[in-house]
């Protein structure tokens, strides 16, 4: 069984064996999210300070409408809607620069066995899958999204894995590790053959 904890502090710790495949988190990955956040923080903070600065000026809708009613409305929209925009990007530059704080305790670790997945600092963020409790490796694609499907060995359903640039390219990730799943299922194949003649010895 692969002990996620155990692999995790070896590859932290710079001591990984030369047999395991280490692809850690790039910190351009995180560099773009934090741009995008500040850029959209910045535009709708401002925007939201030009709203209220006019109070005459309805975005649009051009202007001041003959209707009272009207403009309250569409101007408490404005208003709304701008503030929760610049709050999504705030969250996002927040979550931005919390994983590039944390950018050298993620990592994707292929064992011969398995493989490791450690996208934050807790066990939760953490997926441990190991090549005998699944049957397969399929990459699949859904908007523009990679994500690997893995039919349990003991028929229980699926293990679905999203895949995200932060390691690579997640279409060379996905070839990999099917490839590393195949080898596993020959290289056990193998064995077990070896072990049958064996026995009939």
């Amino acid at each position: 069984m692969i002990d996620g904890d155990a692999v995790m502090q070896t590859v932290v710790q710079g001591s990984a064996p030369a047999h395991w495949r280490v692809y850690p988190a790039k910190r351009s990955y995180f560099l773009g999210t934090i741009v995008w956040g500040a850029i959209g923080v910045v535009l709708f903070l401002g925007f939201l300070g030009f709203l209220v600065l006019n109070p005459d000026f309805v975005f649009g809708l051009k202007g001041t409408l003959d209707e009272p009613s009207l403009q309250v409305f569409w101007r408490v929209f404005d208003l709304v809607a701008t503030g929760v925009l610049a709050l999504a990007f705030a969250v996002l530059l927040r979550t931005g620069l919390r994983e590039l704080g944390s950018v050298k305790q993620q990592a994707l670790v292929v064992l011969p066995e398995g493989f490791v997945e450690q996208t934050g600092t807790d066990q939760k963020t953490r997926t441990v899958i190991e090549f005998g409790a699944i049957t397969s490796i399929a990459p699949r694609v859904y908007r523009g999204r990679w994500m690997l499907v893995m039919p349990r060995a003991n028929g229980t359903g699926v293990v679905t894995l999203r895949l995200d640039p932060r390691f690579g390219s997640p279409k060379t990730i996905a070839m990999m590790l099917q490839e590393a799943r195949n080898q596993y299922g020959i290289a056990t194949s193998a064995s077990a053959h070896d072990r049958a003649r064996s026995w009939q010895q």
